[in-house]
């Protein structure tokens, strides 16, 4: 069933995109959820990454792609983007959505993350592992295997310092098409971190009065400045792909050495309905401020044209293919119809920000 899209207001002008800003308040997910599990998968984890299969079904990930059809993809603005070469379109998550993603990747992801500024000691990093392990014995709670639910020490010069907890999936995601043919690609970037945001409605038909409201907090000029931010203000600290189709050649996640050489790549394959978590950064642009600990450097692989050797291959034609050509041998692989775009949506994982005297 198709579900009708709307356009959306921000409280915040600075992050309207170009294309505009979507929602659909009328999605929803399956009343039976997937069975999500962990990925195991040591190359991933070796460079910070974790994977979740099935954060979606296929089902789910299909009515995605149609409602994102249905907003309508916006190409780059120049093809010489030295970036990002793809479509693409933003979409504000309604809260009953949000919320089921959110608690769908809960068990899975850093449930604490522990943020300091500058060399911290060995001691000082332990002294927080101890204190977080303490607080979740005492409310009874235990991690998962893998990166999920164990808790992170990060060292993220220019950012607030203390114990992030999560909250959830943030409201504002991006949702990206790479058509075939190998020009699309997101050239190897780190995500830089992101205010947490809500989608606000109004109105009986809930999308026609849409906004997606910004938490207010400013970040220092440098690494030394202050941040200001309020009790419930949220930041984001990893991002999290969700691939909504698959069964096309390349379009493969790239995640990379910092120093972007090839030797210690791994490459992540989509598989509708499943995600990508990994680390972002807080350097947002300023001078002397590097990329955080565990920000990981990414990148957004081709979709080919055609999979390989597909011209030497041959198949029966159907019915409609001998009466449009009257020919009778085989249908090379080379006239089937094109692959599929790649669509991929990113979103971020949001964590409250530690009151000062953390």
């Amino acid at each position: 069933m198709m579900v009708a899209v709307f356009r959306c207001a921000t409280s915040n002008p600075l992050h309207m995109p170009a294309e505009g800003l979507w929602c659909a308040p009328g999605f929803r997910l399956d009343a039976e959820p997937p069975a999500t599990r962990l990925i195991e998968d040591s190359a991933a984890a070796s460079l910070g990454a974790f994977r979740i299969r099935s954060l979606l079904s296929r089902r789910e990930a299909e009515g995605f792609v149609r409602a994102a059809d249905a907003m309508g993809f916006t190409r780059s603005a120049s093809d010489s983007d030295t970036e990002r070469r793809n479509g693409a379109l933003s979409w504000a998550l309604h809260d009953p959505l949000r919320e089921a993603l959110s608690a769908r990747i809960a068990p899975f992801v850093p449930r604490a993350i522990c943020s300091h500024s500058g060399e911290a000691a060995p001691e000082r990093r332990a002294e927080m592992l101890r204190a977080e392990a303490a607080r979740r014995a005492l409310l009874g709670g235990g991690g998962s295997a893998g990166g999920g639910g164990e808790p992170w020490v990060r060292r993220c010069d220019g950012a607030p310092e203390g114990t992030y907890r999560y909250e959830g999936l943030n409201a504002r995601c991006r949702v990206y098409r790479y058509e075939p043919g190998g020009s699309d690609r997101f050239a190897p970037h780190f995500d830089e971190c992101w205010p947490g945001s809500t989608l606000a409605l109004k109105g009986t038909g809930g999308g026609e009065e849409a906004t997606l409201v910004y938490d207010g907090w400013t970040y220092g000029a440098d690494a030394t400045a202050t941040w200001q931010w309020g009790p419930r203000d949220r930041v984001s600290h990893l991002s999290v792909l969700v691939y909504l189709n698959d069964g096309f050649p390349g379009g493969e996640t790239a995640l990379l050495q910092e120093d972007g050489g090839g030797g210690g790549s791994v490459c992540v394959a989509p598989s509708a309905g499943d995600a990508l978590c990994f680390g972002q950064s807080f350097a947002l642009g300023r001078p002397g401020v590097c990329p955080s600990e565990r920000a990981l450097l990414h990148e957004g692989r081709p979709v080919a044209a055609a999979p390989p050797r597909a011209s030497a291959t041959t198949r029966a034609p159907t019915r409609r293919e001998r009466r449009r050509s009257g020919r009778r041998g085989g249908v090379r692989a080379a006239d089937a119809p094109p692959p599929p775009a790649k669509i991929v949506m990113r979103s971020d994982l949001l964590y409250w920000i530690p009151p000062p005297e953390s």
